[in-house]
């Protein structure tokens, strides 16, 4: 079943990898007309109701198909201007029969004896408001066969219309049931697995934007653990944090280290540990323990961390403990090896069905880095493409570990986390290579990622929805 979030998703990872969408919307029109004529037969007098988002124009496309073994007529509920995207002006070349106002509805229902509903989308929040509502109470009182377009219209609200059947893509979309969607018939309509299961822009949608009434710490605490031997690596896994968008990051290092790290940057906070953890470490929404830590660190003192707390990245020379450390489940955690690290950590080679089992029997989220990063939480198997030569340099995964605590410090699920912060970093250093080539550091990748965010976010938001 899928959210509206995740069928948005999808669309602009399609959108992403393979360009047009307006192929989905023939083939959803097509699946519709299939559907129609199979459910009913032809020779059938069909009146179309369109809204003026993507669900209309999918309704358009099974009017052009229909049209040739049916009456068919067209109804645009917001006049034929308002099919002004130019998704919907496609849409409209392929459908050479007339396309009326809404003064004419009455009438084309009348007529009918099949009404199919192309008003509103999954993308349609809240009642319905005019021309919709009043469509939907006619549509629903006419006493005609109805069949809906991916979801029916208005569902969920008190104004919805209720069809005979809907015909839904890919899969049931999230609320439908036979009670308030009639028959459901789910098409696919072809959209390659790899628009599902890649990291993508799509990822972007489930990112926690501020609410504006929302104050300091609201929108993301983290704790950094590491530096204790190598402090530059948490110097730039807080720093990618904070350009993540948390809003407070502290880094817990050595009395030796602390001043070092500290004079990198103001905007974090830094404080030394000395032989137990601090309590107000555990207060942070995500731990993120590893980045420089070296291969001496103190058992006793990692074990505490990794048992107290809830959300947590684990990165580098960590990773060996987690084997060893028992029950994990009720956390999250995301562990975050490169090859030699999986199969110092899990004893198995680092190949994508391996990660999905140790997955699977840690209870944890594992992102294992590469030219390609496998991302599995032992129950769906993701994969973040792009990157480049570049990214082998040192420094790219201590980033990508502050990435994804960042992500999840702000509230995001640990894998849907891991998702975006792959993409995100892989992005950065892709960007970095459009403007220095080879030539680009990891401040460098740093220093892009606000632009990353900027590039593709509002690209997920308005281009992706297949409706409005």
């Amino acid at each position: 079943m899928l959210s509206y979030l995740e069928s948005a998703r999808i669309d602009a990872n399609y959108r992403y990898f393979y360009g047009d969408l307006f192929r989905l919307m023939l083939n959803a029109g097509r699946a519709v007309s299939e559907v129609v004529e199979e459910e009913f037969g032809k020779g059938q007098r069909i009146c179309v109701v369109c809204g003026s988002g993507n669900n209309g124009g999918d309704g358009i496309v099974a009017a052009s198909e229909l049209i040739k073994s049916n009456s068919v007529s067209v109804i645009a509920l917001r006049g034929r201007e308002s099919l002004s995207t130019d998704m919907l002006k496609r849409a409209v070349e392929t459908y050479n029969g007339p396309i009326e106002g809404p003064e004419m509805l009455d009438q084309c229902i009348a007529n009918c004896t099949i009404v199919i509903d192309a008003i509103l989308g999954v993308g349609a929040h809240g009642t319905p408001r005019e021309p919709y509502a009043s469509a939907i109470r006619k549509i629903n009182t006419s006493g005609k066969a109805v069949v809906s377009i991916d979801v029916p219209s208005g569902l969920g609200s008190e104004i919805a219309v209720r069809p005979h059947i809907t015909v839904t893509f890919t899969d049931v979309k999230e609320g439908m049931t036979g009670e308030n969607s009639g028959k459901i018939v789910v098409r696919d309509i072809g959209i390659p697995r790899d628009a599902v299961y890649r990291a993508g822009p799509g990822d972007m949608l489930f990112y926690p934007y501020p609410e504006p009434g929302s104050h300091k710490g609201m929108n993301g605490t983290l704790s950094v653990f590491g530096g204790w031997s190598y402090y530059g690596s948490a110097v730039i896994a807080a720093r990618a944090a904070l350009a993540a968008g948390c809003d407070l990051v502290k880094v817990y290092t050595t009395r030796e280290n602390a001043p070092l790290i500290a004079s990198h940057s103001f905007e974090y906070m830094v404080s030394s540990i000395g032989d137990s953890v601090p309590e107000e470490a555990f207060r942070s929404r995500c731990i993120l323990l590893g980045p420089g830590l070296g291969r001496d660190f103190d058992r006793r003192i990692v074990s505490q961390i990794i048992m107290r707390a809830q959300r947590i990245v684990l990165d580098a020379d960590p990773l060996r403990l987690l084997p060893h450390l028992g029950d994990l489940s009720g956390k999250e955690v995301v562990v975050t090896p490169h090859a030699s690290e999986f199969r110092d950590m899990s004893g198995m080679d680092p190949v994508p069905e391996n990660a999905m089992e140790f997955a699977k029997s840690h209870g944890v989220v594992v992102v294992l880095k590469g030219e390609e990063d496998i991302i599995t939480d032992g129950n769906s198997l993701y994969r973040c493409t792009g990157g480049n030569p570049r990214m082998t340099m040192g420094g790219t995964g201590d980033m990508l570990a502050g990435l994804i605590s960042a992500l999840m410090s702000k509230g995001m699920p640990a894998l849907r986390a891991s998702l975006l912060g792959t993409f995100i970093n892989k992005s950065a250093a892709d960007m970095c290579m459009e403007r220095k080539g080879l030539w680009y550091s990891v401040s460098d990748m740093i220093g892009a990622v606000p632009e990353v965010f900027l590039r593709y976010s509002d690209g997920a938001k308005i281009n992706s929805f297949r409706a409005h």
